[in-house]
């Protein structure tokens, strides 16, 4: 803060030492003063007294202070205090990284916006939840049944609107200031490093996907930023006193409660944060094995704390809002029991989602194959294996330890799926695993010492920015596949109206059914290449004829908030009956005459032949 202050000093350069004369700290408190007075001034012209509010003309004294509290829900004031705490200590836990993390995020944020700027100024969505809802979302009921209970309060906070770009404006703030602050929580000095991971982390399909989905990128973000917070209170407070270790660990616990309300795969960034600082610390002397295993019992702890107030949280507003556990992704069947009966079996499957995810195959997060992270992960190895070693010729107790932290890197960033053991990885959860190389990367380049510095740090930067290189491609690879698909589902819903109106069948009272997938019509016009390389939700309107969470749901998300029509979509079960009718079968396809037909009282449109 001192140097953004003398910034309008006076500087001279003495004998090739730059000095300041001071000055520019009392020119600043006098421009501040000046832009203070202007804003106070406007304030108070704004301010107005309510309506029908006279001023008192009673003597007498007023309620006491307990009066006052007494006449209102005790909640309201514990509910008051709990956020003063949490700003006053999350203030205070950051203050001290003031100016690198302003400058860092700025930068990050800057290349972010950049990488994403196709889909900010086009306002694009994803072809699944992101054309559903557009920029409006009223969580309710659906949201607190899958335990999302703190996303109502969030929407309602930013008025359930979420326009671009400030919406993926604000997103990609919070996802660069969460890294920043990992980055600050592991004590990564690497300048180099710092950035570069940085940039990899911000410009990677997890977070396009989670920005696609625009109505809830705030959600996303959000979540990440409390789960990584909450593992920096954690890692900062391990070695304070005992007071203040107690209330880090309420404080995380509150943390994660709030992530899990508002999105629950980021669980896997505080595990992530605290497993990489063991990792760090074993290798220092400075830190004893007793102090590593009170931070792992205290984060055991915080996580508890979270999951206690977590339970007591969604059951609160699951009454508030008369509803029930939702059936969807198995999340009324989750539960301690569930998730320890479920413990061993999953283990597999976190082990094998990171490696998919690397394989580039499912999840598309590079443009070169998965044999480029798999040279990436050989030279962190290096490093790691190099420690080990290091770490037994010094004490055997650590090195063992050392290796543990290593092996349980994926069951770390994949902990969710052993709590949701039903589900499978949705490129949307892929935050914490992105994670992953960036902060090895930056590790490994802090951790490098001796004769390796001359070539290990070049050659792994240069690897490091041809990752950068190529998840930028795949993020534009996405962009323009939702850009081509947006347009084209575009001119061929103006031709469908048009169609319908020529036919007699455009009118408001009619319901409508969509057959075939819009990208094979002929009308349609898409580039194979970028289609093909884009990933699935990104590539807009080749949803699957026959799904019909996809169909309905896709077909009456496009007409209501990208064509501003009031078509009416019909329901799974005349979807499904159009697709059996063998009339249907035998309708030519969009645009040919006879391709828009009134069928069982619902107008059917053909775009695309069906099996």
């Amino acid at each position: 803060m001192t140097s953004m202050l003398t910034g309008l000093s006076v500087k001279t350069v003495v004998d090739g030492v730059e000095t300041s004369d001071g000055s520019g700290v009392w020119k600043m408190f006098m421009i501040l003063a000046a832009i203070y007075f202007v804003m106070m001034f406007v304030g108070h012209l704004l301010l107005k007294k309510p309506a029908g509010w006279v001023e008192p003309q009673k003597t007498e004294k007023g309620k006491g202070m307990i009066d006052v509290i007494k006449s209102k829900p005790i909640l309201n004031y514990v509910g008051i205090w709990v956020m003063f705490y949490l700003n006053i200590t999350c203030g205070l836990a950051l203050i001290s990284q003031e100016k690198a993390i302003v400058k860092c995020i700025g930068l990050v944020g800057m290349a972010g916006c950049t990488a994403y700027s196709l889909l900010m100024t086009n306002q694009l969505v994803n072809q699944l939840d992101g054309i559903w809802h557009g920029s409006i979302s009223y969580a309710s009921a659906h949201e607190v049944g899958i335990g999302r209970w703190l996303w109502p309060v969030l929407d309602k906070a930013r008025g359930y609107l979420s326009p671009d770009p400030v919406t993926s404006f604000i997103s990609i703030s919070l996802f660069a200031a969460a890294f920043i602050l990992a980055m600050d929580a592991l004590e990564i000095r690497n300048v180099p490093g710092r950035y570069l991971g940085s940039i990899i982390f911000i410009i990677n399909t997890g977070i396009l996907s989670a920005l696609s989905y625009r109505y809830m990128s705030p959600t996303f973000a959000a979540s990440c930023f409390l789960a990584v917070l909450s593992g920096f209170i954690l890692v900062k407070t391990c070695n304070g006193e005992k007071k203040y270790r107690a209330a880090a660990v309420c404080m995380s616990g509150l943390l994660i409660s709030f992530m899990m309300g508002l999105y629950q795969a980021n669980l896997g960034c505080v595990c992530l944060i605290v497993l990489f600082y063991v990792m760090r610390r074993l290798c220092e002397k400075d830190t004893t094995l007793r102090e590593l295993g009170r931070l792992i019992l205290e984060s055991l702890a915080a996580l508890i704390v979270g999951a206690v107030v977590y339970y007591i949280m969604v059951n609160i507003s699951l009454k508030y809002y008369d509803t029930s556990l939702s059936g969807y992704g198995g999340a009324e069947n989750y539960g301690l029991v569930e998730t320890a009966l479920h413990l061993f079996t999953r283990l597999p499957s976190a082990y094998g989602y990171f490696v998919d995810y690397y394989r580039n195959t499912s999840i598309k997060i590079s443009y070169f194959s998965g044999k480029l992270y798999a040279a990436v992960y050989v030279l962190i190895a290096i490093v790691l294996i190099y420690t080990f070693f290091r770490l037994l010729k010094e004490d055997k107790i650590r090195a063992v330890l050392f290796a543990v932290t290593v092996i349980l890197v994926p069951a770390a960033v994949n902990v969710i799926y052993f709590i949701a053991y039903e589900a499978t990885p949705q490129i949307q959860m892929t935050i914490p695993v992105s994670m992953c190389v960036p902060l090895l990367g930056c590790i490994c380049l802090d951790s490098v010492e001796g004769i390796m510095q001359k070539w290990y740090r070049p050659v792994l930067i240069l690897f490091m920015g041809i990752v950068l290189y190529g998840n930028y491609i795949m993020t534009i690879y996405d962009q323009q596949a939702m850009y081509m698909g947006m347009n084209s589902l575009k001119e061929l819903g103006s031709e469908i109206v048009a169609e319908l109106i020529r036919d007699d069948l455009y009118h408001p009272y009619y319901k409508y059914v969509f057959v075939g997938k819009p990208s094979d019509s002929p009308v349609f016009a898409k580039n194979e290449v970028i289609f093909n390389r884009a990933n699935r939700n990104a590539a807009v309107g080749t949803w699957t004829p026959d799904d019909l969470r996809w169909v309905t749901q896709s077909w009456q998300g496009f007409w209501e908030h990208e064509m501003g029509n009031r078509l009416q979509v019909a329901g799974d079960e005349a979807l499904n009956t159009a697709l059996e009718d063998e009339y249907v079968r035998n309708m030519p396809v969009f645009p040919e005459k006879g391709s828009c037909a009134l069928v069982n009282d619902v107008v059917v449109v053909k775009l695309a032949p069906v099996e």
